[in-house]
């Protein structure tokens, strides 16, 4: 074949057998003269792929950065030492912190009553804890405020 863009094939055309040939590309009806080929297909691929990427890390350092669980190994520690320390049954939903505004977010917590069986002692829905980070890091704990939610107490 002659030259020509990839992609397209070439015919040749002779008017005169006495006259060299000339290279004409195959104009097909379906094609388009005003459709500019796209360049670099690969490579525009990669790059929406790489942008895609960076916008998920992104989001995910985001909600990082906004709420953290700390998982069931965490919760299970602080529900021992609260039942070693109250001598009661105690039990937390969930357990959570808030890294930009050092907040800590206990769920559904329940201090079990004197006796098995017994009616809890307290019960909460959302304990919200707030220990700005400098306190954590000069080791001298504050807590600023603490606000309960939905809560009960027997007496």
């Amino acid at each position: 074949m002659g030259s020509g863009l990839p992609g397209t094939s070439v015919r040749r055309v002779t008017v005169d057998p006495a006259e060299p040939s000339r290279e004409l590309p195959d104009v097909s009806p379906d094609a388009s003269p005003d459709v500019p080929r796209r360049r670099f297909p690969r490579l525009r691929r990669f790059v929406r792929l790489a942008l895609a990427s960076a916008a998920v890390v992104l989001a995910v350092v985001l909600v990082t950065l906004f709420s953290v669980d700390l998982g069931p190994w965490l919760r299970g520690q602080a529900e021992q030492r609260g039942a070693a320390f109250l001598k009661r049954d105690f039990r937390i939903g969930g357990l959570s912190a808030r890294l930009l505004s050092g907040r800590f977010v206990v769920t559904d917590l329940s201090i079990g009553g004197l006796e098995k069986g017994a009616r809890p002692f307290f019960t909460a829905k959302r304990i919200t804890v707030h220990v700005p980070w400098w306190t954590i890091v000069s080791r001298d704990l504050i807590v600023e405020d603490v606000e309960i939610t939905d809560w009960n107490m027997t007496v």
